[in-house]
């Protein structure tokens, strides 16, 4: 697990941006004074989904544009404005002759974050904050980080865990034991609706000693259903920045279901 449990942004996305840093510091600025960041483009993937993804590696670039890690600019994108507004006078001619071959993201997405510069130092210290290791040109995972605990089910890119943990595209998500549980065990379920008895079940047993929530004097099922709602509403808010619904959703009768 690395160090961004505030932002929600799964660690896989800062690791991925500071591999293209590192690409681009190695190879970027032998034939030019700025470089173009480019974001990632999935083909087999959807233009929305793929715009999702551009959208957290540009908040990445923000954060590292914030910290002055990166020497740069963020601007509107221009060559993607001109294209439009030509094709409004004519949509015969296309402004840019070079508009088919340029990649996806820069056609697509309103913003482009020029590099003019690269604080190595800083760079180095993100490299360890989520242990990559700087190997000259290239950049690998540290021998000590920690190993995913098998897959025992997958929803989408969410995957639960042997071990009770949640990961989404190959980073475990942080949440709070209750939140975990739940979304762990509607993740178990493969889009089937778990009942208000299991729900109950899963989050208050003689397993991990939180039966006794259960049984507290005057607790009626009034008080436990708001209870599963709360949970069930921070679960929600927890998981905003993975997609751009409600990834737990009620199916009837203090019963939920969890979607992708």
């Amino acid at each position: 697990m690395g160090q961004n449990n505030a932002n929600l942004i799964e660690d896989a996305i800062y690791t991925l941006v500071l591999r293209k840093l590192k690409h681009i510091l190695v190879n970027g600025f032998y034939s030019m004074d700025e470089v173009r960041y480019e974001y990632s483009w999935d083909k087999k993937a959807t233009r929305a989904q793929n715009i999702h993804t551009v959208i957290k590696e540009d908040s990445v670039l923000r954060y590292f544009l914030d910290m002055k890690v990166i020497i740069g600019q963020r601007i509107p994108n221009g060559y993607r404005d001109d294209e439009i507004k030509g094709n409004e006078v004519d949509k015969s001619a296309g402004v840019w002759a070079d508009w088919n071959d340029v990649d996806p993201a820069y056609r697509e997405y309103e913003w482009v974050v020029l590099i003019y510069g690269i604080d190595t130092d800083k760079l180095s210290q993100e490299f360890t904050k989520f242990g990559l290791i700087d190997n000259g040109t290239t950049l690998t995972d540290t021998a000590f980080k920690k190993a995913a605990s098998p897959s025992i089910a997958k929803v989408g890119a969410f995957v639960a865990h042997k071990d009770g943990t949640i990961s989404y595209a190959l980073s475990e998500i942080a949440l709070k034991p209750g939140v975990r549980k739940l979304v762990h065990s509607l993740i178990k379920a493969k889009g089937a609706a778990l009942s208000y008895e299991k729900i109950v079940d899963v989050l208050w047993n003689d397993e991990d000693n939180t039966a006794g929530f259960l049984d507290a004097p005057g607790r009626t099922s009034s008080d436990i259903k708001k209870r599963i709602g709360s949970i069930v509403s921070e679960a929600n808010a927890s998981l905003a920045a993975y997609g751009s619904n409600k990834h737990i959703a009620s199916a009837g009768n203090t019963s939920y279901k969890f979607i992708p």
